[in-house]
């Protein structure tokens, strides 16, 4: 193999590498959902709940590393965030929530000890207080167990579930 040959193989090969990186960064889901339907979506253990939608367009779930959560006082976060947003047939973002949609989140025991004690809730990162306000967080039962923690969204958004931290 010639020299060039070489470093048109090496970039290749340096290419592939940049570009699944790039694709495992990247972790957006992009679902349908139309008026009437009742969905679940998820990215990772996060997801979203339509129940009778209200809307027909395009649910985006974005995952978000929790060590840059916005906002100058946070929870300690058990898992990574969510941005859960919705968008219209006509690309239009949807801000505020007709009809009931759950933000949720697949648990641990460990998790689920901690909402017990009533250490452990749902947030939401309000943009207007530019700070995490709790969400009244529910438990979704399967097989008689807790697994999932829930709560009612009002507004598409940055969602997250956390212990609140004393500051």
């Amino acid at each position: 193999m010639g020299k060039k040959s070489k470093k048109v193989v090496l970039t290749l090969i340096l290419v592939a590498i940049a570009l699944s990186l790039i694709a495992a960064s990247g972790s957006s889901r992009y679902n349908q959902i139309a008026f009437g339907e009742t969905e679940s979506f998820s990215a990772g253990r996060a997801g979203v709940s339509f129940t009778s939608s209200q809307y027909t367009g395009t649910v985006k779930l974005a995952k978000k590393n929790q060590n840059n959560a916005p906002g100058e006082q946070h929870p300690e976060f058990t898992q990574r965030l969510v941005d859960i947003r919705l968008y219209k047939y006509n690309g239009e973002q949807v801000k505020h929530i007709v009809g009931p949609v759950y933000a949720y989140f697949q648990v641990q025991q460990y998790e689920v000890k901690k909402w017990e004690q009533g250490l452990l809730k749902v947030y939401f990162f309000d943009t207007w207080k530019q700070n995490w306000v709790p969400c009244y967080t529910m438990p979704v039962y399967r097989n008689g167990k807790v697994s999932s923690l829930s709560c009612r969204m009002r507004v598409f958004g940055l969602y997250g579930l956390g212990i609140a931290k004393s500051y």
